[in-house]
């Protein structure tokens, strides 16, 4: 017979979680508290600015032009800038 996994799952959650704590918390553990979320807000901005054109690219993709669109703008480009060979 196999031991179901929510039992199981259910037993290791009750098993780690602490009774009553009495404990001192001073202001150093708030101190503490605010510079874990401070360092979380930084170094996911940092991300966002790292990784901004990814996430940017996966939301708003471009639209490529039709296939046939742009296919003689190089032989334009060399007549115009006056290229006597061609």
């Amino acid at each position: 017979m196999k031991f179901p996994f929510y039992a199981f799952l259910a037993i290791m959650i009750v098993a780690s979680t602490p009774g009553l704590a009495m404990a001192y918390m001073d202001a150093g553990t708030f101190s503490y508290v605010v510079q874990i979320l401070v360092a979380s807000l930084v170094g996911i901005s940092v991300a966002i600015k790292v990784y901004w054109h990814r996430l940017k690219s996966l939301f708003f993709s471009k639209k490529t032009p039709a296939s046939g669109a742009h296919e003689n703008s190089g032989e334009n480009v060399s007549k115009s800038h006056g290229d006597k060979n061609a």
